[in-house]
């Protein structure tokens, strides 16, 4: 009953956050889609939107408590929470601390990559129209990720990893070796779809990583292990960021991918690696 009870815990937990990543999605699309209209009328409208967004959102942020008894901010709290870091942990950290780096540089540097691309050879205004349809095709490709991924889930929930770091491998190789390809239309259509992947993958692989680790702790430390997630994140991201500034001011956009490139190489190795200690915990359990 009890693996039955944790069984139905996870599956409603992933229901959930699906739910709610493609409700975030969607909303995001929105929108850049209205962000884009009003730019179009006045070039400030976006602006005073998002300021104005902003501002709503820090006074509701007043009202927002954490009730949670395992709040280490709270003087109320008398949980003390020790995390106990093994390898199964350190390893799950370092994977998602990895993989959201190589997205943002994928998101970013990509769209750069094929901007450069597409002013070789097009004017400005051809250019712009290119990079919006592209960017407008990448958020629908978001939204229709999260509404799939449940199903994909339920069936391949133990070789996901594996499968999300091979495509996020699979489209900086797109953006990479698809620059080298001579159409103009075949080279962009190539790199178009790894910039697409790269936004399928995104929001499913923080609810793998979320998922696994929450199985495998108790639900006491599960505040501390998104912290520590997000911590991971900041700092692969500072660091690849670092990185690529520095390729960038003696070397080519296409050094930059490269390194991204193998350092998704290694991302799917540490997958691997983590693959094969869910199923060393499946099988002592």
């Amino acid at each position: 009953e009890n693996c039955l009870d944790e069984a139905e815990s996870r599956q409603e937990f992933v229901k959930i956050r699906t739910q709610g990543n493609t409700l975030y999605a969607t909303i995001t699309m929105l929108i850049s889609f209205v962000a884009s209209l009003m730019f179009n009328c006045h070039p400030y409208l976006p602006m005073v939107g998002c300021i104005t967004t902003c501002s709503i959102g820090l006074i509701l942020s007043f009202f927002v408590a954490d009730t949670t008894p395992y709040n280490k901010l709270s003087r109320k709290a008398r949980t003390k929470v020790k995390l106990n870091y093994n390898k199964f942990i350190l390893l799950a950290i370092v994977v998602f601390g990895l993989f959201y780096p190589v997205v943002t540089s994928g998101q970013s540097d990509g769209k750069l990559f094929i901007q450069q691309n597409l002013l070789a050879e097009l004017s400005v205004d051809h250019t712009s129209l290119i990079i919006g349809a592209i960017v407008c095709i990448s958020r629908i490709v978001r939204v229709l990720s999260n509404m799939v991924f449940m199903k994909l889930y339920m069936k391949y929930r133990t070789w996901m990893g594996i499968i999300l770091t091979l495509m996020l491998g699979t489209s900086i190789s797109c953006l990479l070796f698809g620059s080298f390809i001579a159409p103009l239309f075949v080279r962009i259509t190539v790199m178009s779809l790894g910039y697409m992947i790269i936004l399928f993958v995104r929001d499913p692989f923080r609810l793998y990583i979320q998922d696994i680790l929450f199985d495998y702790t108790p639900k006491e430390q599960h505040q501390t292990l998104m912290t520590l997630m997000e911590f991971g994140v900041k700092v692969g991201t500072a660091g690849t960021g670092f990185v690529a500034t520095l390729v960038l001011l003696k070397y080519s956009m296409a050094v930059v991918m490269a390194i991204t490139l193998c350092i998704a190489i290694v991302e799917i190795t540490l997958s691997i690696w983590l693959y094969r200690l869910v199923k060393q915990n499946e099988v002592e359990r």
